[in-house]
């Protein structure tokens, strides 16, 4: 009877410490909302609206702006939101062109009212971005907001030649008074952090997690 006693409190301390772990969150797998091939020589203002399956892309909406702020080549730069699910391969690629200096702001929340819960996440959490590779240092930040009070993280990259992943912890954001559990936007800014730009990369996934991906580069400012 004891031994009995003692194998039901280890399971439920099990299925407590389970319960515990929240599951991934998946803000953008980029399997749905589509674009073309979108070029862009120059200009602060180069936005782009996609929507899609909320299941994929949280809230339904992604707003992007693209700001080249300087391009002395006059080079073209291009970036695509790519749905590749038959290949596995669904992705955002950029292509910024040489010595083209950008910005790219990827918003969500912007459609329907958004009431995010990132709280799971909070303490032993992160945002993980996972790459299929990168050809140049890269600078970004999250900036997540409740209405007009927001938290930021951020971190450097260095040029990675194949897939990779890179995580945030949501526990060293600069916290200015979020409500983690009610997150209305999201933005994921991404900036060249090379001197001669050509910064590309394919993002497959964005999402939040508390488990640890194997091999992932744990960063932050």
């Amino acid at each position: 009877m004891k031994l009995r006693f003692v194998a039901a409190v280890v399971l439920s301390l099990a299925a407590m410490a389970l319960s515990a772990a929240a599951q991934d969150l998946t803000i953008d797998d980029f399997q749905t909302g589509r674009s073309p091939i979108l070029k862009y020589s120059s200009g602060a203002t180069n936005s782009s609206i996609q929507t899609g399956d909320p299941s994929h892309l949280i809230g339904g909406t992604r707003q992007v702006n693209v700001n080249i702020a300087g391009n002395p080549l006059n080079q073209l730069s291009t970036f695509q939101f790519r749905p590749d699910v038959k290949h596995n391969l669904s992705a955002f690629i950029q292509n910024p062109g040489f010595y083209v200096s950008h910005r790219i702001d990827m918003a969500y929340g912007g459609g329907a009212p958004m009431h995010v819960d990132l709280s799971p996440y909070q303490q032993n959490g992160f945002i993980r971005l996972n790459f299929l590779g990168l050809t140049e240092n890269l600078n970004f930040n999250i900036q997540l907001f409740t209405g007009t009070v927001w938290a930021q993280g951020g971190c450097n990259i260095g040029y990675y030649p194949g897939p990779l992943s890179v995580e945030l912890p949501l526990s060293k954001f600069v916290d200015k008074g979020v409500n983690f559990a009610d997150i209305n936007t999201m933005n994921f800014i991404f900036q060249s952090g090379s001197a001669i730009g050509i910064v590309s990369s394919a993002i497959t996934s964005i999402e939040a997690s508390n488990t640890s991906k194997p091999g992932a580069i744990s960063c932050h400012y």
